[in-house]
């Protein structure tokens, strides 16, 4: 073990001679004695100076200050010139009797660093290998440190970068559940701008036909009026014919009066007399009807326009219900309860396709429900006021909904019917609308016994949510 020289005895050539590489600091670090070699190698030491002026520290274990030096025996550093980077001081600080501590040690050099430093093996006066042990182990142990800290860093940044990949797996997944989201309601929108489209042209059509059959019915209508009037004043004629001939007989007018019974007795006169006027009663309700479906077709089918306004929603339902008709009539009647409602402020056009779209469904539900049987079901329609909001009602008495599929029925392209038997539209578009005017759709159902939707619409709601006067 290397030792101060005054503990073994060792003069100041003898020092020189052993350690060439020597330095004596005092208590305040200052350079106070340098080996003849080191001294060569930098002369500004000769000058003295602080330690640090000169060499800055690589590798040590207590911190480099005099008390801390003084309680560690042999305490092994390694300094570095700052002037001559690559020299680089490898030994031991031990503290000696006269209160000043000694670096003995030797430089850490490659040959070719001993070359550029203008060093040769005479300038090594002794060889410690338990030095190279010591640092050995102090690298050994600066190693271990650092790859601790390494591995603490890297522990962190595995944490770190597991949650940025699980943040980043989220947002990704969000995304894509928005990007899902987008492409099913653009579907939707591009379906029901289809549809939208082509319920147009047949409303402009049915319009149109509305129209064109409106006129020949009022013509067939006056017509009719005018035939009753004529016979009104005709029968009463035909009806004395009997008389007539009763007196002509009596007048001797034999032939004549059996000409006329015979004619009378051709013609039916009594069957005539009878049912004309109940023919005339059938045609006057033929031509109401067909004059109250080209009035429900063109109230229902009018294109109208995009603005919202003041509506009966009764007089709406009704005129589904005429324009429906022969979607139920063969398998179901229909009850209405129409309470009395205020004005409702709504796009008729888009309501008329709600209602319509649940009276189809409906009869669709009914007539699966009685198909291959000579039942009837029925289709129940009510209006009534709750509040701030109207409240309409179509249930009907049909095959109901699996609970399954409760939450599925208003999704996009989604239905229950037979392949070209429904679009899955109906429905979605349905709800659309009513959440467009402020309003909710509902479904209740019982799987064999039926489904009742319910229409919940505000009162008075103008096109851009503020609230309205109805006229």
């Amino acid at each position: 073990m290397l030792v101060a020289a005054e503990q073994v005895g060792l003069r100041g050539s003898e020092l020189e001679a052993c350690f060439p590489f020597h330095l004596v600091l005092d208590e305040a670090l200052q350079t106070k004695g340098v080996g003849t070699v080191l001294a060569r190698l930098l002369p500004e030491l000769r000058e003295g100076g602080a330690l640090f002026d000169h060499f800055e520290p690589l590798r040590m274990g207590p911190r480099l200050s005099f008390d801390a030096l003084s309680k560690v025996p042999r305490a092994s550093v390694m300094l570095r010139s700052k002037r001559v980077p690559v020299l680089v001081l490898r030994g031991q600080i031990v503290s000696t009797t006269e209160g000043r501590l000694l670096f003995v040690g030797g430089p850490r050099v490659s040959v070719d660093g001993l070359k550029s430093l203008g060093l040769s093996l005479d300038d090594f006066a002794t060889h410690d290998p338990m030095t190279d042990f010591l640092f050995l182990v102090q690298g050994q142990q600066a190693s271990l440190a650092e790859s601790a800290r390494l591995s603490g860093e890297l522990a962190r940044f595995n944490v770190e970068l597991e949650s940025r990949v699980r943040a980043r797996t989220a947002e990704l997944v969000s995304a894509n559940e928005s990007l899902r989201r987008e492409k099913l309601e653009r579907e939707r929108v591009e379906a029901e701008l289809r549809i939208s489209h082509r319920l147009e042209a047949v409303g402009q059509l049915a319009a149109g036909i509305a129209h064109e059959i409106n006129t020949p019915i009022q013509y067939v209508g006056d017509s009719i009026h005018f035939l009753k009037s004529a016979l009104d004043d005709l029968l009463p004629v035909i009806g004395g014919l009997r008389g007539v001939a009763q007196t002509l007989r009596e007048a001797g007018q034999e032939e004549a009066a059996t000409r006329i019974e015979t004619s009378w007795d051709e013609m039916d006169g009594e069957f005539v007399q009878t049912e004309i006027p109940r023919a005339l009663a059938r045609m006057f309700d033929g031509v109401d009807r067909v004059a109250g479906i080209v009035r429900a077709m063109k109230s229902f089918a009018h294109p109208g326009s995009e603005d919202r306004a003041s509506v009966d929603l009764n007089d709406a339902l009704t005129n589904t219900l005429i324009v429906a008709r022969n979607e139920f009539k063969y398998v179901a009647d229909v009850e209405t309860e129409l309470g009395a409602l205020p004005p409702v402020v709504c796009q008729l056009g888009e309501i008329n396709q709600v209602f319509l779209n649940l009276v189809v469904n409906a009869a669709h539900a009914v007539g699966d429900a009685v198909e291959g049987s000579d039942r009837r079901g029925t289709i129940t329609v009510r209006s009534r006021t709750e509040g701030a909001d109207v409240i309409v009602e179509i249930a009907d008495t049909g095959v109901g909904i699996r609970p399954e599929l409760k939450d599925r029925i208003f999704d996009p392209f989604f239905t229950t019917k037979p392949v070209g038997k429904g679009t899955g539209q109906g429905l979605a578009m349905a709800r659309a609308i009513v959440a467009k005017h402020g309003g909710a759709l509902t479904c209740d159902s019982t799987l064999g016994t039926g489904t009742t939707f319910t229409l919940r619409l505000p009162i008075q709601r103008a096109a851009n949510g503020a609230t309205s006067t109805a006229a």
